[in-house]
């Protein structure tokens, strides 16, 4: 990229791609995912580079950099590659395609016949009531095809926006959670335990943190991180705290809820710049995180982002390419920071409205998009939007969220 075109202003693009953004929002909100293929230039890797692994933390163990998420469910090929290819980290959780994840992800086990020692597996539950635990991990692990897992998560801890417990920070060091994550390391169904984060209400978000330091049961915390993070100074504050205690940190949406690259930005971006793979990049460089959980559909999205995490860190004019990529696309890309709740008159679930939308439009990912909605009690959904634009004052990033509920009510009009 040329030093004229690196130093170009925002209000001489912003307006423009914007536009653009909104006309492609428009056309995959009415009815076309995204393509799984993904129709960028692509980084070459040398692949007999080792894969890079890392130390989780207090944890003690050693794990790939990359690690394979299973929602959807993975397939044999994206395994078989991703093993190959020193991949030695998996993640899952109950509430993927209703078991189906962890049960696809076991049969590949063994099949490939993976000696069991050689490999992390983690598994996640939404449950928040301590003594639910063990009996939902046993099914889990009959469906794993293993007698323990390394890491349990508590899952998607803010979700629940209108429940007290989930909302309060205080929740992790409540005494029946404690005594509930320690019966579980005695128990030896789990090595490890942690907790993961999307929903990101500052407030909410980082008392969990604070409260993960003080905590003896805490071993690692999956958390939504990307490149759009990379100027938010109070998260990576909180984080490099939490590195401090040697708390493992897992990425989790390493992709940033990515939009489509309008035509108007392309001309604009260094030469070769594939968005997917600058993520990973970026994250793989960026010093915050151990691990980058990433979901790979098919084969070519395996053979990009392991080539990616084996890739040099990325040029300044792909640094740059890749702010200038984040800030057009800002005003369409919901960060799920929560904002938008406190003044919504409805109470809508906007964060978990957009998501949804987002595995629609831009992962190409219609059943999990449908299975998001249909998780929203049906009075916080976007088809009872009577909104003001009380909500779009409150957002940080300027998203159009009325013309984003919009889309989302007519895409899943219908559902019960």
């Amino acid at each position: 990229m040329s030093k004229s075109r690196s130093k170009i202003a925002r209000r001489e693009f912003v307006g423009e791609v914007s536009k653009g953004l909104l006309a492609a929002g428009g056309a995959l909100a009415a009815g076309n995912p995204a393509p799984s293929a993904r129709a960028e230039p692509a980084v070459a890797s040398p692949t007999a580079k080792a894969m890079p692994s890392v130390v989780l933390g207090r944890t003690g163990l050693r794990v790939s950099k990359l690690s394979l998420g299973t929602c959807p469910p993975t397939s044999r090929p994206v395994f078989a590659y991703c093993v190959e290819q020193g991949v030695t980290y998996f993640d899952s959780a109950e509430g993927y395609s209703n078991g189906q994840a962890e049960a696809g992800l076991g049969d590949l086990m063994k099949e490939l016949r993976l000696d069991r020692g050689k490999f992390c597996l983690s598994t996640k539950q939404y449950d928040r009531e301590p003594s639910h635990w063990a009996p939902k991990l046993a099914e889990s692990l009959k469906r794993l095809r293993t007698g323990y897992v390394d890491l349990f998560f508590v899952h998607d801890l803010g979700i629940h926006q209108k429940q007290p417990t989930d909302l309060d920070p205080l929740w992790i060091s409540r005494r029946d959670v404690i005594e509930g994550a320690k019966a579980l390391k005695k128990s030896g169904l789990i090595r490890h335990f942690g907790f993961s984060v999307h929903h990101r209400r500052p407030q909410h978000t980082f008392g969990l943190l604070r409260e993960a330091i003080t905590s003896d049961v805490v071993d690692v915390i999956m958390i939504q991180y990307s490149f759009r993070d990379e100027k938010n100074e109070a998260l990576r504050k909180a984080l490099a705290d939490v590195r401090k205690a040697n708390i493992a940190l897992i990425a989790c949406k390493p992709q940033g809820l990515n939009a489509p690259i309008p035509e108007n930005l392309k001309s604009y971006l260094s030469d070769g710049f594939n968005r997917w793979q600058a993520a990973i990049r970026w994250l793989a460089n960026d010093g915050m995180m151990d691990v980058i959980c990433a979901n790979m559909l098919n084969l070519e999205q395996a053979q990009q982002n392991i080539a990616a995490v084996k890739a040099p860190p990325l040029r300044a004019a792909e640094a740059q390419s890749l702010r200038m990529y984040a800030l057009a696309t800002s005003s369409v890309c919901c960060r799920q920071c929560g904002a938008c709740l406190d003044v919504c008159p409805r109470q809508l679930d906007v964060p978990t409205i957009l998501r949804a939308l987002v595995y629609h439009e831009n992962y190409g990912l219609p059943e999990q998009a449908r299975d998001t909605y249909a998780s929203i009690p049906p009075q916080w959904r976007a088809d009872r939007c009577l909104c003001d634009g009380a909500c779009e004052g409150a957002c940080p990033n300027g998203l159009q969220i009325r013309r984003r509920l919009e889309c989302a009510a007519d895409l899943f009009r219908g559902m019960a």
